[in-house]
């Protein structure tokens, strides 16, 4: 906790020396930034609040990247309130700005957090399609970690949906790729999901 008043201090003494020399971008990324530690504390109508602030002035400025920046961090806050619906129509605008401006590292994390949206409201097959996506793009971007956890996001969807066995498929996947890239927390999680699969299954 006094980590996080530390840094909100800081935040805030660099917001206000952005907004006093008239620096639209660096205002919007230090009230991002506010309203990150505020998620983090779990105050959420003042993280709204900072990021609202944050997302006027980037679309002010004409800050597409920015504005995407803002718009997940609003599906991140709406995830974790339990209103996936608001979490996925944030995360959809940052696909699409992201796809105009050809940010694909933005790309592939819109189409993740998509993904965990509609796991989290029980829609498992356009989850899947979307932890698809994701996928195909983290391969190509040869981004291991991600691929990783993308493997383990189908694996628990599709245990979610009752398809055991190729939940099953999905994690062993993720657990030959785990010792490759040191990943242990990554592994650990492919072992339960690995674990309820097997369960459900009555191996």
């Amino acid at each position: 906790m006094e980590r996080y008043s530390q840094a909100m201090e800081y935040y805030q003494e660099s917001l206000n020396i952005h907004r006093n020399n008239g620096n639209g971008y660096g205002e919007a990324n230090s009230l991002n930034n506010l309203g990150n530690i505020y998620h983090k504390l779990g105050e959420y109508s003042q993280a709204i609040d900072s990021h609202q602030q944050a997302l006027n002035i980037q679309r002010d400025i004409g800050n597409r990247a920015g504005e995407a920046e803002s718009l997940n961090a609003f599906g991140s806050i709406y995830d974790a309130l339990g209103e996936y619906l608001q979490a996925i129509d944030c995360h959809q605008q940052c696909l699409n700005i992201y796809r105009e401006i050809d940010n694909r590292g933005g790309v592939a994390t819109s189409w993740r957090d998509l993904g965990s949206a509609y796991h989290s409201l029980g829609e498992y097959q356009q989850a899947i399609e979307c932890q698809q996506q994701a996928l195909d793009m983290a391969r190509k971007m040869h981004f291991q970690h991600r691929e990783l956890n993308c493997l383990n996001a189908l694996g628990r969807t599709y245990v979610s949906l009752g398809e055991n066995q190729l939940a099953i498929e999905y994690c062993e996947k993720s657990l030959n790729l785990a010792p490759q890239i040191d990943n242990r927390y990554g592994e650990a999680n492919s072992l339960v999901i690995l674990g309820n699969a097997c369960s459900n299954l009555g191996h």
